[in-house]
This record gives C-alpha cells, structure tokens and sequence, in this order.
C-alpha cells in the first residue's frame, strides 16, 4: 500500500538530522500533503529519535523510527530496502539535494515521495530549534550536573577533528588556544567548556588550561548509542555557554547556536596556515 505525501529520511550525523527536521516542519506548515520523518539508526548516528529526545509535538508531521526497509539504499546493503520499498512509493530519492531539485515541484509530481537527504529542504525558523527538541529528562539531568559549573563568563569551544579535514585544515589547535588565552584574560572568572570528538584534543587543553577547563566524560563514538547520548549532552551544555567558539565546516556549533541563541563565532585561518 502506498503512503500518500512525502516521506522523509534524515541521514548523516545528529546536527545534520535535526536541520532536516526543522525544514520538514516548516515545509509541512506550508504544503496541504501529509509528511512524515523516518528517523533510522546508522552507523553516523547509532540512535533513534525516542532515545534522545521527547515526542514531536507537530500537528502535521508525524515521526517514526526506521527500520531496515526504510533505510537509505547502498551498495553496503546491495540497495535491498528500495527494493523492499518497491510500490510503495511512485518516487524514491536518495541523497536529496534540494539545491538541484525543487522538493515543491517533485511534490506536485509524485503523489507518494520518498527523500533522504542531510540537507535542510529550505529555510526555517532555528529559534524553535529548541523547543522541537527536548532532551529526555536523564539526559536533562546530565546537562545541568555540568552547566551548574559554568559562570557568567563561559566559552563554549567545539573542536572537530577525526575524518574531517576541512575543519583541521581551517581550524587549527593554534588558533583555538589563541582565542581561549584571550577570553580568559578578559576575566577574572573565564571558564572554558569543551567539546570535542578527540580525546588528544581534550588532553592537550586540561594540560594547558587545568581547572578552568570544564569537560564532559564522554564516549567519542557515533557508533553506537550510548555516543550519541553523550552528544547530545555535550550540545546542549554547548548552548549554554555564553558564547561559542566552533571549527570551520561543522555543523554541531552552529546548532548549538541555535539552540542556546548565544554569538558564534568560527576558526577559520583560510589559507594563512
């Protein structure tokens, strides 16, 4: 049986996917065809939505964790679930890109659509980032344990390293400890809260910066589902930073951002390295 409207799969990691999410809810405001989210468990992000967050409250979006079937099909998975999904849909869309095709115009073209993608599909208000997204209670708990310690004066710093080379490139550890130094000699009860995917990073900077230094002990996997809790904490004690420092070309800072509603500002050195 088909499934009238557009079915929508965010992919990559956790950032990626509540953008997705935000752009379908805005879409779906906007367009009289049924929608829902599918959110599946994958090796960018080894979780589902019902683990991290609390229900979607949307009255025209409903929201489902995926199984095998609704999954994005790969060479990895020998393109099974499109072939499991076969009549089920009149258009499937893998890595959806909405700068090189009108969601609008596929929408009116098939009456059953099914995308997945780790783009936003057009613009929406990030100022309800937080609000669409409510950690569960536990994860809550973990938030304000670690946020109990930050000051007035907090900088909130997102180091990106492991597989993503722009941000290495443009964000060098150099450049970070340039901007920590000059934070903290502003005042007198600077602190620094750091989130990173690198635990040499963290070592490097409690070596350096000692108790002013505040960290989450955390599993630096996206792998599996206890990283991804452990993510989710680090954010949102990321958005209640003062002001948050990030690394060119990731996304975990700017929602951050959006979350918290605090300046952003990146490291981006460009071609000066």
């Amino acid at each position: 049986m088909k499934y009238r409207g557009l079915t929508i799969v965010p992919i990559g990691g956790l950032a990626n996917r509540m953008r997705v999410v935000m752009s379908v809810l805005k879409y779906a405001d906007e367009q009289s065809v049924p929608v829902r989210i599918i959110w599946t468990s994958s090796k960018e992000c080894k979780v589902f939505w019902g683990e991290l967050f609390q229900p979607l409250l949307h009255n025209k979006v409903q929201i489902h964790d995926g199984s095998f079937k609704e999954s994005v099909a790969t060479k990895h998975n020998l393109w099974l679930p499109k072939l499991l999904r076969w009549g089920e849909y009149d258009k499937q869309i893998d890595d959806f890109n909405p700068n090189k095709q009108s969601l609008k115009e596929l929408g009116k073209k098939y009456g059953s659509l099914y995308i997945s993608t780790c783009y936003a599909i057009g613009e929406y208000d990030s100022t309800m980032v937080g609000k669409v997204f409510v950690p569960l209670p536990a994860l809550q708990e973990k938030v304000a344990e670690t946020t109990k310690k930050f000051t007035p004066h907090t900088l909130g710093v997102h180091i990106r390293r492991k597989d993503n080379k722009q941000a290495i490139l443009h964000s060098p550890l150099s450049a970070f400890r340039q901007r920590m130094d000059a934070y903290i000699a502003l005042y007198d009860d600077a602190r620094i809260f750091l989130c990173t995917d690198d635990l040499s990073v963290k070592r490097h900077f409690l070596q350096l910066y000692k108790d002013r230094l505040l960290i989450n002990e955390v599993e630096l996997q996206r792998q599996t589902c206890s990283g991804m809790l452990d993510a989710v904490v680090d954010l949102w004690c990321l958005a209640k930073t003062t002001m948050v420092t990030g690394s060119y070309f990731s996304s975990f800072s700017d929602t951050a951002t959006e979350i918290g509603g605090q300046p952003l500002e990146i490291i981006d050195v460009g071609d000066r390295i």
